[in-house]
């Protein structure tokens, strides 16, 4: 397994995890009538920016784990960090497809703003094309680099 393909599964595990435990804490504060209050904006905000510090100390933390279980497992000496135009162009082909998923959720985000839903939906519609966006990335880049599409 090349290093770009232990970054993608520390990406696709980290993104999973972290999303998941965002749309859960979502769903336990809508269930817990957090969000009809007055405070329910500044409450999604501090969420969201519990989402971004979180999703990026635990990003860090799994790639490192994904790395070292990766190379107990396979016994593979240190993987080459040299990246070549093959891996520029996979990368550029899978965030090309992630940035396409996460513009057409934000313009539909945006549409169903224009037609009335409550904003409080809608951003979480936005970050839900992230999470689609993110994880498809990964998804992507594995499936690229197994089959080498160029």
């Amino acid at each position: 397994m090349t290093y770009q393909e232990r970054q993608a599964v520390g990406n696709l595990i980290a993104g999973i995890i972290i999303f998941a435990a965002y749309f859960y804490w979502v769903w336990c504060a809508i269930d817990g009538g957090l969000l009809g209050n007055e405070n329910a904006a500044t409450t999604i905000g501090r969420g969201i920016l519990v989402l971004i510090l979180g999703g990026v100390l635990l990003n860090i933390g799994i790639q490192i784990l994904t790395s070292i279980a990766v190379s107990i497992i396979t016994r593979e000496p240190k993987p080459s960090f040299v990246v070549d135009e093959r891996d520029r162009m996979l990368e550029l082909r899978a965030v090309r497809v992630s940035y396409t998923i996460i513009g057409m959720g934000f313009i539909a985000s945006m549409v169903a703003l224009a037609l009335g839903l409550v904003p409080l939906v809608v951003l979480q519609f936005i970050v839900l094309s992230f999470a689609v966006g993110t994880i498809f990335e990964s998804i992507l880049m594995l499936i690229f680099y197994r089959w080498s599409v160029v």
